[in-house]
């Protein structure tokens, strides 16, 4: 018992220090006091030798002092952190926790011979390999062409996190500015720790817009590799090679793939995630069947905790994985895939990451639920912005649950994306898509419900990361269908569409005719050329022609491209300001001020001539009466307009050169 005091006391002690709480110091001076008494005391050479035989069995073997290796690094990581100005030491010390728990599952795994059984369950072979990287190498040609022709055009919340990962590549401007901490939150409420992920980006491929973009290109490649993955353990290679080709020419995950945002990083880390999942789901029913004690691989159930922990980091879609890895988990052991103790083994492993933003999160509560909030459609504001004003809550719940419901489903059959980041003119999918989706949801909700032993756990796993994705980004959330939110089920839809194909392929897999199987092949190749040509169409022919924010980056580029003794003022409102953050990502460093009324620029104007500075006035189209009246007062300038590409007027600028 005084052993298990001294313990209580070091870790109230460790909790009370980094979270500030008073109460938690006291429990460890008062649980310190009772060991040591104890200790002491008549009895506490006894007590030591229990503690000692017992303390022995925790560190007996590599991968048990590895473990605890690793909870020393993550939690000494954690108190060291500040939130504000985190040490470099302590963010090593962060990083070399995650090594440590990966490393422990290796070691584990080597003394448990668990490698060479793990490797004959997958049987992974050279054509899978060669397909991956083949499939790879194509995602990411694709994603890259006329990447810097900006398409798409820049939106604003792409230029506020492109500034913040300024900010951590090169610091603050002046020396009284903040920098940016790893560990915080910041735009929007998203973790900081991904600008400085795109700071490595912007190091390596250039400060532009583009060199932001690389990194989404790269993780939007990267998708392929746990889709294969996906569909090679659930299903078999016809669905792997099917899912990842899907993806790859998907005009919906080349979009996302695209834009300097962290949605694409969260759909990797929840579709290799579910890989993990597929992995244990391999090697547990290749025990089970040959009747072997289950020993599932702790390698890849640390990896499995640590790819969540991590993905909390970045976009709030991948809050999702959280909340199905218990169902997840809960399927996994009922079907004698997994033990009870394993989920111990992922909780841990999703631990090691998560302890600062989790320290970050309790002592700043509303920033973890800020944006939940804003962007629920289950409270008054969201139910009048879903179904109307006059709409009320609760009363008319039933009517926005099915609402809901036939929105989000239509994102899956034939509806555009209705938030601000892509375009409602086309549907999600192309119809070959839709159709192998659908058809593969039948054989999928087939699979998943037949009785036990028969019933397919793949089928269930993809199952409830699909039920789950469409519930939590979809059905709670308001503008839906919104493609941001779902994308994050996105790669199961070409999972499913896979599904269907190789459903097909196994039913007349017994023809042994060569006609048969040459049709079969034919239907390949026609199916691969169908949904190629027409998702590159819809994206870079269709696609360029109605997305409606371009001129916005032709503005900024035209401010960018003024001199710095030119002084900018923008005539907008309430359209669009200079601190849009497509603007002030573009004209960094450049003078630009909003002009609200024409009474303001007199009294700035005369600022200016005083200071020797030139004036450029940019009037939006439905602000040029007030341009003219600058004109008419301030004759002698030079003035000029900008046409979009159908002949209409997006902006008139004056130049005024200094007196």
């Amino acid at each position: 018992m005084s052993v298990i005091s001294i313990i209580v006391g070091v870790l109230a002690g460790i909790y009370g220090t980094i979270g500030g709480h008073s109460w938690a110091i006291a429990v460890a001076v008062v649980a310190m006091a009772g060991g040591v008494r104890r200790l002491t005391g008549e009895h506490g050479s006894d007590e030591l030798e229990l503690a000692r035989r017992r303390g022995t069995v925790l560190v007996d073997m590599p991968w048990k002092r590895a473990a605890w290796a690793t909870a020393l690094l993550a939690v000494v990581a954690s108190v060291e952190i500040d939130r504000h100005d985190p040490a470099v030491t302590s963010t090593v010390l962060w990083i070399s926790a995650i090594v440590a728990a990966i490393v422990t599952g290796v070691v584990h795994d080597r003394d448990a011979g668990v490698w060479r059984p793990l490797a004959a369950a997958v049987s992974w072979r050279r054509i899978d390999t060669i397909a991956v990287v083949a499939l790879t190498v194509t995602a990411f040609a694709i994603r890259m062409h006329r990447l810097d022709a900006l398409l798409p055009a820049m939106h604003g919340d792409e230029g506020e996190m492109g500034l913040l990962a300024r900010l951590a590549l090169d610091g603050p401007a002046t020396p009284d500015a903040p920098s940016l901490p790893l560990f915080d939150t910041a735009f929007l409420d998203h973790p900081t720790l991904f600008h400085h992920v795109q700071a490595i980006a912007l190091w390596t491929f250039g400060d532009s817009i583009t060199g932001l973009r690389v990194l989404s290109v790269i993780f939007g490649a990267a998708c392929v590799a746990p889709v294969y993955l996906i569909g090679r353990l659930g299903w078999g290679r016809i669905a792997a090679t099917v899912a990842a080709w899907l993806l790859v020419v998907s005009h919906l995950h080349v979009h996302f793939s695209r834009i300097a945002l962290n949605n694409i990083q969260s759909a990797w880390f929840v579709a290799t995630a579910v890989a993990l999942v597929m992995g244990l789901v391999t090697h547990g029913r290749a025990t089970r069947d040959r009747g072997e004690p289950l020993q599932p691989s702790m390698t890849m159930l640390v990896l499995l905790g640590v790819t969540i922990g991590l993905s909390q980091y970045f976009y709030y879609g991948a809050r999702m994985l959280v909340v199905i890895a218990v169902p997840i988990l809960v399927v996994l052991v009922r079907d004698r895939l997994a033990r009870p103790r394993d989920a111990l083994t992922v909780l841990a492993g999703a631990l090691v990451p998560a302890l600062p933003l989790l320290r970050l999160y309790l002592d700043d509560v509303p920033a973890f639920v800020n944006r939940t909030r804003g962007v629920s459609v289950f409270n008054a504001t969201g139910i009048q912005l879903a179904l109307g004003p006059d709409a009320r809550w609760p009363g008319d719940l039933p009517e926005l649950v099915s609402l809901q419901v036939r929105r989000n489903l239509d994102f899956f059959f034939r509806s555009g994306d209705r938030s601000s980041f892509y375009t409602p003119e086309f549907p999600a999918f192309d119809s070959t898509t839709v159709l192998l989706f659908w058809l593969g949801l039948g054989v999928v909700v087939a699979q998943a419900l037949r009785r036990r032993p028969a019933a397919s756990p793949a089928a269930k796993v993809v199952g409830l990361w699909l039920v789950a994705g469409v519930l939590l980004g979809g059905v709670l959330t308001n503008d839906a269908p919104n493609s941001p939110r779902l994308l994050m089920v996105v790669p199961a839809v070409f999972v499913v569409g896979g599904v269907a194909v190789q459903f097909v392929h196994d039913t007349v897999g017994g023809m042994s005719s060569e006609r048969v199987r040459r049709v079969v092949l034919g239907a390949a190749v026609l199916l691969a050329l169908v949904t190629g040509t027409s998702n590159w169409q819809r994206y870079f022919d269709d696609y360029p022609r109605v997305q409606r924010t371009g001129w916005v980056v032709e503005l900024g580029e035209l401010m960018a491209a003024s001199p710095p003794s030119q002084q900018i003022y923008l005539i907008g409102d309430p359209v669009l300001s200079v601190g849009y953050g497509t603007i002030r990502f573009l004209a960094d460093g450049g003078s630009q001020l909003d002009l609200f009324t024409v009474e303001e620029f007199q009294e700035r104007y005369e600022v200016d001539t005083r200071d020797g500075r030139d004036v450029l006035v940019i009037a939006l189209a439905h602000r040029t009466g007030d341009l003219d009246r600058i004109v008419a007062s301030y004759p002698g300038g030079t003035i000029d307009e900008h046409l979009g590409a159908a002949g209409e007027l997006l902006w008139r600028s004056y130049a005024l050169p200094a007196r």
